[in-house]
């Protein structure tokens, strides 16, 4: 008998042959969507297994979605340089190719925190559904956000989550994204301390076959 939720390590590649630390998640039951969860800026701090990360993936398990969870080139156990947003996005297509591989025919979601939000965006049509948590509207003088933040091609569906009181990405910038849909968390700023159980509601109201689980 398989354990309960099990999480397996795995390992990308990607299409510039950069190899990326990965961890699986399998819901108990065959999953109804899967989803790839990317970290915030590694240069403040972000990995895989940053905060909210575990609670989002441990909350769709529960609803019956696959994810995955990954390091971005250059972080913790995955090989190759960080480059500020110029290749990343090749890290998210690697997820996102492992996913449709692993979990043929099943709807297919990014949700991506701050810089994890932008790269992830860039996945445009290749991704049923796009969830950004408190994603960049503006480039930051200390944190290089390098190439789009706003591609020409945006997935099909595309929901914020976004602290009320977000105070380098707030609420009043986001229309340069265009939503369909904006979740602002109430007494909340861009890091959601202590709010790891609202962000992860948010997400699942955001996602197809969730809102009744």
């Amino acid at each position: 008998m398989h354990p309960r939720n099990p999480t397996a390590e795995a390992t990308l590649v990607t299409a510039d042959g950069v190899s990326l630390q990965a961890r699986h998640r399998r819901p108990d039951t065959p999953p109804v969507g899967a989803a790839l969860l990317c970290h915030p800026h590694p240069a403040f701090g972000g990995h895989m297994d940053v905060w909210l990360l575990p609670t989002i993936a441990a909350a769709l398990s529960e609803a019956g979605w696959a994810t995955l969870r990954l390091n971005f080139r250059g972080v913790e156990g995955s090989q190759g340089t960080q480059t500020g947003g110029v290749l990343e996005h090749l890290d998210a297509e690697a997820g996102i190719a492992h996913l449709r591989a692993a979990h043929p025919g099943v709807p297919l979601a990014a949700v991506g925190w701050s810089f994890g939000a932008m790269i992830t965006l860039r996945l445009g049509s290749s991704v049923d559904t796009w969830v950004g948590i408190a994603p960049p509207t503006r480039t930051l003088d200390d944190a290089p956000l390098l190439g789009p933040l706003v591609p020409d091609v945006l997935p099909p569906k595309r929901h914020v989550v976004v602290g009320e009181h977000d105070q380098f990405f707030p609420p009043d910038t986001l229309h340069i994204l265009r939503p369909d849909e904006v979740t602002v968390l109430p007494d909340t700023d861009h890091f959601f301390f202590d709010r790891d159980q609202d962000v992860a509601a948010a997400v699942l109201h955001a996602l197809p076959g969730t809102s009744d689980r």
